[in-house]
């Protein structure tokens, strides 16, 4: 087990380690409780959420049998404040800010048919051609009550044909989604968030079969939704628009075989990450390591262009997609889900 005492030590430790200050606290729980990466993460979010709390219910005026303000917890609630205490809700401050980094270059490399900003959220639509792309995410501050902008949000929905659709995040109070699950809301498309430290990542497979471009070819895109068998008109003549208004520098990675676009993969670079995306092998064609080639060269090119981590989604229980980027140095850090509307006359 690491050893730390200060938050001195602890920050000197992850410089030497070349790590995130919550990575070694999640492996040192890891070890100590022989948790999973994911069993870690949920106990240190539900800790910061409930210090949260705590903290925001604080009362200055009670007094406990002692004598102190606001019970006994009034010294730790100076320490805490004081940002000496290394545990707990600085934790969950550094994780929480690691993942609202990663939502917000996400939403950056994924831009949708239309978008509309209401009150800290944004609303967006593409005709349901990913979840991602048709729902409601929450990106600021609120002011206005849910029980109000749930209702203006489902007709916004209604009027363009979909149901309505809200990812939740970590970032998104647990309250909220129980809001949702009483109304019906069914949970869809849960999908796991994992990161590497591209200078710990396992790059040694060639890439020989691989072509790389930096724009977004036509013929691409016409490729992927092949390989995704998207046949519906709509998304076919939208989609391209989506992909042609991603800002973001982009790494476009094919392998052609017999005329063919038979695999896919596109990397996205924001800030010091590279997002890898769109990750797709004809039927035919798997298990000849043609995804491990994909990924591994985008990974060396935004090494390349200057990434130092990079970071990808992959929906729940896709065995074969974790194992694969787990080999190549992936490590699991959140999960979100999506609540869809139940189908029903409230949006047809």
């Amino acid at each position: 087990m690491t050893e730390y005492h200060t938050l001195q030590e602890l920050q000197e430790l992850a410089v030497h380690q070349k790590k995130e200050i919550w990575q070694i606290v999640q492996q040192e729980d890891m070890d100590a409780s022989e948790r999973t990466q994911e069993q870690s993460y949920e106990k240190m979010h539900q800790m910061y959420e409930a210090m949260k709390y705590a903290d925001a219910s604080y009362n200055g005026n009670l007094r406990s049998a002692s004598g102190r303000a606001g019970g006994d917890g009034e010294k730790l609630h100076q320490y805490n404040a004081s940002g000496k205490n290394i545990c707990g809700a600085f934790i969950g401050l550094v994780m929480e800010k690691a993942i609202k980094k990663i939502e917000d270059m996400s939403l950056n490399a994924w831009p949708s048919h239309k978008m509309e900003l209401y009150d800290g959220w944004i609303l967006r639509f593409s005709y349901f051609y990913t979840h991602r792309t048709n729902s409601v995410e929450q990106f600021g501050t609120s002011t206005l009550p849910w029980r109000g902008k749930i209702p203006y949000c489902e007709q916004g929905y209604k009027r363009l044909g979909t149901p309505a659709i809200f990812k939740i995040s970590p970032l998104v109070s647990q309250d909220f989604d129980y809001m949702l699950e009483n109304r019906g809301y069914s949970i869809q498309h849960v999908t796991n968030v994992m990161t590497v430290d591209l200078a710990q990542a396992v790059l040694d497979t060639p890439v020989t079969d691989v072509l790389f471009t930096n724009e977004i070819p036509d013929f691409w895109i016409h490729s992927l939704f092949d390989l995704k068998k998207t046949t519906n008109p709509i998304h076919r003549s939208v989609v391209p628009s989506m992909y042609r208004a991603i800002l973001k520098e982009t790494v476009c990675a094919s392998i052609t075989k017999n005329g063919q676009i038979i695999a896919t993969g596109l990397g996205i670079l924001d800030r010091d990450y590279i997002g890898i995306y769109a990750i797709h092998v004809r039927e035919d064609y798997r298990r000849r390591g043609y995804a491990r080639q994909i990924c591994t060269g985008l990974l060396n090119e935004g090494k390349k262009r200057g990434a130092s981590h990079a970071y990808l989604q992959v929906v729940k229980n896709n065995d074969s997609a974790e194992k694969l980027y787990s080999s190549l140095g992936f490590r699991y850090f959140y999960t979100y889900w999506f609540r869809v509307q139940p189908v029903g006359t409230r949006f047809q």
